[in-house]
């Protein structure tokens, strides 16, 4: 009997190994399983970084149904990041950025745990930007690969203290490509540039220049109620919304641009009407009305869960009510006026 349970031992310490460094080929098929690439350490579900990982955070987040987030990105040794005047990030080829999505069951008690859901890659390659997801198994103990969409059921307690349910959409490959769409390519969301970035003097070690500067102005957090409320909603919907409302973005068209730098207040939406009207626009005419978010189309979309109507289209099944309430209370601080009509002249 102890010969068999020393052997189921070593049988289990075997199935449960690990690169014990990073073994990434950008340019090679992607692997079944998350632990294949050596990421991260033993024991896995743990997300301790390996050697050339290194843990970033972003000021803001997008939304994805209340879910929390921890990212890494990995730089191949000898290899550094490069920032233009501008703070915006270039990453050599070889590299990876490596997205956890995971629960916590409850968010008052980090000592019981979390439920992983699945972890997102990003790799570059010579051709670009590749885009692959990792759902983890059932007993958490890795992930594995997969290209078509699904979901999970997760119920976890909030902060507050209320039961949260939701059915998490876990994105198709498809569905990532339209999300981190530029001009046609597939490119990154939050790791583009260091205003993106919470200072960490550890990350400085992979770039090859000084990251942050006495020019360097951060992006606000949405939740910082020291922070003035456009700073804020700027703040907000540039991680949420401008990697499609955005001059190369795929809602380019729409003519709404909600980049964080953008200050043609009607190409932000300011008594701006969209191409098209209906049921997607909620029935109303402006994208903002200032000092009415009852009649913004903005309000509207953000708080539907109308597949029709609701912004952004993925990544989300309930409306994000905390960040609402911020549009809404910016919206309500601009000073009234009257949006053009059919008959009227500006």
């Amino acid at each position: 009997m102890k010969y068999i349970t020393l052997l189921a031992l070593l049988f289990s310490a075997a199935c449960n190994t690990m690169p014990e460094r990073v073994t990434l080929n950008a340019e090679a098929e992607p692997l079944a399983k998350l632990s294949e690439y050596g990421f991260f350490k033993n024991p896995l579900p743990q997300m301790l970084p390996n050697v050339g990982v290194q843990e970033y955070k972003l000021i803001n987040t997008m939304f994805n149904d209340y879910a929390h987030k921890r990212s890494f990105v990995y730089v191949p040794a000898s290899l550094k990041c490069g920032v233009d005047s501008l703070g915006n990030i270039k990453l050599p080829e070889g590299s990876c950025l490596i997205n956890c999505v995971y629960y916590p069951n409850d968010e008052t008690d980090s000592t019981r745990g979390n439920q992983l859901v699945e972890t997102q890659l990003l790799i570059r390659t010579k051709k670009g930007w590749r885009a692959y997801n990792y759902v983890w198994n059932e007993d958490q103990s890795d992930a594995s690969l997969q290209q078509i969409g699904s979901e999970k059921h997760v119920e976890f307690k909030r902060a507050n203290g209320g039961l949260y349910k939701v059915d998490f959409m876990i994105a198709s490959k498809n569905q990532c490509r339209s999300c981190h769409n530029q001009q046609a390519e597939t490119v990154p969301i939050g790791f583009t540039n260091v205003r993106h970035l919470q200072q960490n003097t550890a990350l400085n070690s992979l770039f090859a220049d000084a990251v942050w500067s006495e020019k360097t102005i951060p992006h606000t957090n949405w939740q910082d109620k020291s922070a003035s409320l456009e700073n804020r909603v700027r703040g907000y919907l540039h991680i949420n919304c401008a990697h499609c409302h955005s001059e190369g973005g795929p809602a380019k068209s729409s003519g709404l641009i909600l980049t964080y730098d953008n200050y043609n207040m009607e190409a932000y939406g300011v008594c701006k009407s969209p191409p098209s009207s209906g049921k997607g626009n909620c029935n109303l005419t402006y994208d903002i009305v200032p000092g009415n978010p009852g009649q913004s189309i903005m309000v509207c979309r953000m708080a539907s869960n109308d597949l029709e109507a609701k912004m952004p289209e993925l990544g989300r099944t309930t409306a994000h009510s905390e960040a609402v309430g911020l549009v809404v209370e910016w919206i309500q601080s601009l000073p009234p006026s009257a949006c053009k009509t059919e008959n009227s002249d500006r």
